[in-house]
């Protein structure tokens, strides 16, 4: 008897734990109750987007250092050019060039924008696009290429002279402003260095291109022309048929009188023989 009240005991007890444990104490209820509870269900990952952390990814506007983001990219404002423009009474295109753009230098590039191939023969009531002078190095280019060929004023140098001389015995009416201009034409044109003045006895190139032009009427000046050398050129041709003529063509050129042949496509001054006065011969014996 003693046995089986020792066995309904322990069943008792056990039951009674049982009820503690399920009815009572919400602590003790099972792991798997609580954890399905407490932790957060697990994220579904969509198969249209990428799993993966995209904490770090930054829109291409955000500024990844500040978190902040950056100003849109503003395009530069349009340029003002071309200008349209209508040549006044006295103008010259190196005075045009000096009032838009501060530099007389750019002449010739309005010249090759408007396609004129001789800078002094510009009018009054004329319609000019004035062009931008980021295109300098393509309008220059033009300029060059519609310029071949052009004439010059030959003018032989004498002891004492400076281009800055040249220009005002030489040529008629240059304006105080644009004499620094046609100096660095007068320059370019027969390769002196800034400041070199010519030597006596020089032959230089005297670009028309100011609102001046060389009159022509000194033994000193006459006009010649780029000339291309093609087959069957000679030294006698381009001389207008004379041995003075002849002389003077070597003269212009630095070409000796030991260069017998002239190379096809080299580039020489002819001269403009109805121009070419008896007296300018004698600039060659000076």
């Amino acid at each position: 008897m003693a046995k089986s009240f020792m066995i309904g005991l322990v069943a008792a007890l056990a039951i009674g734990a049982l009820a503690w444990v399920m009815f009572i104490d919400p602590s003790a209820k099972s792991a798997t109750e609580t954890l399905g509870k407490t932790l957060p269900p697990r994220p579904e990952v969509s198969e249209e987007e990428p799993a993966g952390d995209t904490r770090n990814v930054l829109e291409p506007s955000q500024d990844p250092e500040r978190g902040v983001v950056n100003p849109p990219v503003v395009p530069p404002p349009p340029s003002k050019y071309p200008i349209a423009y209508t040549v006044q009474l006295g103008d010259g295109l190196i005075k045009i060039a000096r009032r838009f753009y501060n530099d007389p230098t750019l002449s010739r590039i309005i010249a090759a924008a408007n396609d004129i191939e001789n800078e002094n023969l510009i009018r009054t009531g004329q319609s000019l696009s004035i062009p931008d002078p980021a295109r300098r190095v393509e309008l220059m280019a033009k300029y060059e290429e519609m310029t071949l060929g052009r004439k010059f004023a030959v003018y032989r140098a004498r002891r004492g002279d400076t281009l800055a001389k040249i220009i005002e015995t030489t040529y008629a009416a240059v304006e105080p402003g644009e004499v620094a201009a046609v100096l660095e034409q007068i320059a370019g044109a027969n390769r002196l260095a800034p400041g070199q003045e010519p030597v006596a006895g020089q032959w230089l190139r005297l670009p028309p291109g100011t609102t001046a032009s060389v009159p022509g009427n000194s033994r000193r000046v006459f006009w010649a022309r780029d000339h291309t050398v093609v087959p069957g050129d000679t030294f006698y041709k381009l001389s207008g048929g004379t041995d003075e003529g002849e002389r003077l063509v070597r003269a212009i050129n630095g070409l000796s009188t030991g260069v017998e042949v002239l190379r096809v496509g080299s580039k020489i001054l002819k001269p403009d023989w109805k121009t070419v006065r008896p007296e300018t011969y004698a600039l060659m014996r000076e």
